[in-house]
């Protein structure tokens, strides 16, 4: 009789619940965003940022957009419409348009403000827009001083410090003071026009840094190749981002640590 009790009591008690909370209807409105959060602009003369539109068949709506320059001049771009307002009419995609007017370094921000109809923003309200200074990667560019900064396995290591590439002739480069080290490596390098790129390649075996005074005797450069650090050519890759060598790493030839790598793996970043 007890258990019979508390099975009714149960129940009364569920039902009490149910009346002072109904379950409601799930209503999906409208919404508008961006699809992706970033771009980075190279040569293009002018990109389209889609803004989607989701759940909206039937509905009309607006979407104000607004620009915030971040870093260079806003001078470098323009950002149509100009009215900042995009004009939905159900499940559709409108795009801001990004012009540019001089191709230097520059990054602004745009952000989906508000709505209005039957409208509301997303998730994916903000966007970042960098636009990278274009070189044409030819021997006018490639030729000259970088800010170098080295990396072992991803994490920085040691500090700045600046090299120099050297044209030898059309197909031979040289490398000076990789690793702050004043050696001057060779290497070839090939053009690829369409792309916007150069491909570098350093002999492997060339002496980079002489640590006999540290006990190691001199570094010699190595490779990544398809099985692990090998005996092949260090390459680097230029394009307008700057150039990328590596991965290469230091083999000691000399002392107590003879053919062990100083380093995990390294990889450097030129910028000038």
């Amino acid at each position: 009789m007890k258990k019979a009790n508390i099975f009714i009591a149960g129940i009364l008690l569920l039902g009490a619940l149910s009346a002072c909370n109904p379950l409601g209807e799930f209503k999906s409105y409208p919404f508008a965003r961006f699809e992706t959060s970033a771009i980075d602009i190279e040569k293009e003369d002018e990109v389209k940022i889609p803004v989607v539109a989701y759940d909206a068949e039937g509905k009309t709506g607006t979407v104000t957009f607004k620009v915030t320059n971040v870093d260079g001049e806003a001078a470098n771009y323009k950002v149509e419409p100009a009215s900042g307002v995009l004009n939905f009419n159900g499940n559709e995609t409108q795009n801001i348009v990004v012009k540019v007017v001089n191709h230097e370094k520059t990054k602004f921000t745009i952000e989906l403000t508000s709505a209005t109809g039957d409208f509301t923003i997303g998730g994916g309200r903000n966007f970042t827009v960098n636009m990278l200074k274009y070189f044409p990667v030819t021997w006018d560019y490639i030729e000259g001083v970088f800010n170098a900064q080295d990396f072992d396995n991803g994490k920085e290591d040691g500090t700045a410090y600046q090299v120099a590439f050297k044209k030898v002739d059309d197909t031979h480069v040289q490398l000076i003071n990789l690793w702050g080290g004043g050696t001057v490596l060779d290497g070839t390098i090939k053009f690829d026009q369409e792309a916007n790129t150069a491909e570098m390649a350093f002999d492997a075996q060339q002496v980079v840094f002489d640590a006999t005074a540290y006990g190691y005797g001199p570094l010699i450069l190595i490779g990544s190749g398809p099985d692990g650090w090998d005996f092949v050519p260090a390459k680097a890759v230029a394009s307008i981002k700057g150039i990328t060598i590596g991965p290469w790493n230091l083999l000691i030839t000399e002392g107590q640590y003879k053919n062990y790598l100083y380093g995990t793996s390294y990889t450097t970043e030129c910028s000038k």
